[in-house]
């Protein structure tokens, strides 16, 4: 499944962005798929800054062009805000972002904070934040899922997440491992005082993800699904150290049932604190609407050009 028809990756001087234009110029090239590589360029009075990234990714543009016959569109990106990718994501339709861990960094697209967080919750599109210096291709990836709600909103979106990861283990010819993040009753989560009830919650559960696994999966190999015994966060944890956990895929937000994903495990929290890349995922949604402040900086830039 070739998904990712639109790609752009967030650059910036650090040698860690090398690592997101390989992997972006190579997802691109396997999916036939458009490429863009976007700097900040500062303020608009920084001319000299300007024309050096301008010069740069035309260099950068002009490699990959050249050794990979990718086509490639470059632009520059005005202040290293998380509203400046989410304004360029709707503007241009991207489905999916780049953006290349950089720990230690001072670089101003080195997203952290309340801008990473920010880029997390609203860019309409996933995000892929790629640890530097990983070895390529991947061997293992982790699927963080629970499809249970009552309502079913979230059946949608731990459909995307699998979908996402199977095709990407499949690309890299890595494994594909699953991990039922649910914090029920039989995981430290909260009991109903009924043992039937809290046993019939948690069949419901393991149902739904198995179900969903053969939908997604119907003619392949069984797939390790993980159901720890202890709280999804510190199974995360653990299954990431001890299984040499490459890339996770998983929900944004770490998930809208207060019962699933518990909000100190967030994918802000886990990209900071884990060796490994993480690959972010929102449900669809409709069209985003620009933020007052961001509107107001494309209207200026519209004047300017004009």
């Amino acid at each position: 499944m070739k998904r990712f028809k639109n790609i752009l990756v967030v650059w910036t001087d650090s040698v860690c962005c090398d690592d997101a234009v390989d992997q972006a110029t190579a997802l691109a090239l396997a999916n036939e798929a458009r490429l863009t590589i976007a700097a900040d360029c500062g303020t608009r009075t920084e001319l000299r800054r300007q024309h050096e990234r301008h010069k740069r990714l035309a260099q950068i543009s002009g490699s990959i062009e050249r050794i990979a016959g990718v086509p490639v569109a470059t632009m520059l990106l005005r202040g290293a805000s998380s509203d400046s990718i989410v304004q360029t994501v709707l503007r241009n339709g991207h489905d999916l972002v780049l953006v290349s861990r950089t720990p230690g960094t001072s670089s101003p697209l080195a997203l952290r904070g309340n801008a990473k967080r920010d880029l997390i919750t609203a860019c309409p599109c996933p995000v892929w934040f790629l640890n530097p210096g990983q070895q390529v291709p991947y061997k293992r990836l982790l699927a963080v899922l629970d499809p249970c709600l009552d309502d079913g909103t979230d059946l949608p979106l731990n459909r995307k997440i699998l979908e996402i990861a199977a095709s990407l283990a499949a690309r890299h010819g890595a494994s594909l491992e699953l991990v039922h993040a649910w914090g029920g009753p039989d995981r430290g989560g909260v009991r109903s005082g009924n043992r039937a009830a809290d046993r019939a919650q948690m069949i419901a559960h393991h149902a739904a993800l198995e179900t969903l696994v053969r939908s997604v999966r119907p003619d392949e190999p069984p797939i390790e699904i993980h159901r720890p015994r202890t709280s999804p966060n510190a199974a995360i944890r653990d299954l990431v150290r001890h299984r040499d956990i490459d890339l996770i895929v998983m929900q944004a937000d770490g998930g809208s049932n207060p019962s699933s994903l518990s909000d100190e495990w967030s994918v802000e929290a886990l990209q900071d604190s884990l060796e490994c890349s993480v690959l972010s995922v929102t449900q669809d949604r409709p069209e985003a609407q620009p933020t007052i402040a961001a509107q107001a900086d494309l209207d200026a830039d519209s004047k300017a050009a004009a």
